[in-house]
């Protein structure tokens, strides 16, 4: 019989119904209850997804220099307490350090600088159209931000999952709310 890390139960509901208030997961290593996760009410989530759509108006208008260099400086932070991170994957997963070293700590700075290349390379981009059916036409790529995305990143890889989800879009000036299993390890890794 298999459990889920999630099996422990929750706690208290939302005003007398049967929906939970939180989930109380369970450390897979040595089966002890975790801090229990919130469960967020539709006005919650509303409300959330309503200042991100702020931020991110906000976000989109600086110059890509400026949204690479907080993207590099966040990258930096995350490095700099990659122990806690590592440790709270270990905790809530069951991931061994090892493993979250190599595939949650190592790339945060590459994944910045080979965004940042991607999407200034990609900006206002000239496109070649065929002479013959576009006789003294020109086109060019412009990227557009399209607002708050949500980012559903796989339970296994908690941290990496979400900042390499994250990381092109935010270069490109979208504003993404992260949500993930490992959600201690991932809002750690981003609330800084």
């Amino acid at each position: 019989m298999t459990h889920s890390p999630y099996d422990a139960g929750a706690e208290g509901t939302h005003h007398g119904t049967s929906t939970p208030l939180a989930i109380v997961p369970i450390c897979p290593n040595d089966r002890t209850p975790l801090a229990p996760v919130a469960i967020s009410t539709a006005n919650e989530i509303r409300s959330a997804v309503t200042k991100a759509r702020a931020a991110q108006q906000e976000w989109r208008l600086l110059p890509l220099g400026e949204r690479i260099a907080a993207l590099r400086g966040a990258a930096k932070r995350m490095l700099a307490r990659r122990s806690e991170v590592i440790d709270l994957a270990r905790v809530e997963m069951g991931k061994v350090v090892s493993e979250g070293r190599f595939y949650e700590a190592l790339d945060p700075l590459d994944a910045v600088a080979g965004w940042a290349r991607v999407v200034e390379g990609a900006m206002h981009r000239r496109v070649r159209l065929n002479p013959l059916a576009f006789p003294r036409k020109s086109a060019r790529v412009d990227m557009v931000s399209r607002g708050v995305v949500g980012v559903i990143a796989p339970w296994n890889f908690p941290v990496a999952g979400i900042y390499r989800s994250i990381i092109p879009g935010a270069a490109h000036g979208q504003w993404r709310r992260p949500e993930a299993f490992g959600v201690h390890a991932a809002y750690e890794c981003l609330a800084r």
